[in-house]
């Protein structure tokens, strides 16, 4: 489902080059469970900012259910995060003077759900949350 081939991100600052990841071959099928341990600063949340098209990379390709999205524009991405991935910051990205229904209301209302729908499936997700 998602495929990553020699992929190398640098950072760069003045005049250094800090290699966060080097040359990282995965693969991640549909329904599998997988935990990224690693010291800080071991690249990680690097990888995890690839993986979900929020960060760019130097070298290498990623793959999307067998499509190269390595060359998507920045509308593609947006609708690669919107529509496949599920991400969960570190800090949590909540407005904190809405309630938990309006900001599980407005993540969906960001994907283009109707009302309707919007409301059923906020309770869906505060259901099984």
């Amino acid at each position: 489902m998602l495929k990553l081939e020699k992929i190398s991100k640098y950072y760069f600052t003045g005049n250094n080059v800090v290699l966060a990841l080097r040359r990282i071959n995965l693969n991640f099928r549909l329904g599998e469970f997988v935990a990224i341990t690693g010291e800080s600063g071991s690249g990680k949340s690097t990888l995890l900012n690839v993986l979900s098209g929020l960060d760019t990379y130097e070298e290498g390709k990623v793959y999307f259910n067998g499509e190269d999205i390595s060359h998507y524009s920045v509308e593609e991405l947006e609708h690669y995060r919107k529509d496949y991935i599920g991400y969960v910051f570190q800090e949590y990205n909540i407005i904190n003077s809405y309630t938990v229904y309006q900001n599980v209301e407005l993540a969906l209302t960001v994907q283009g759900l109707n009302k309707e729908e919007t409301h059923k499936r906020v309770l869906e997700l505060i259901e099984q949350v």
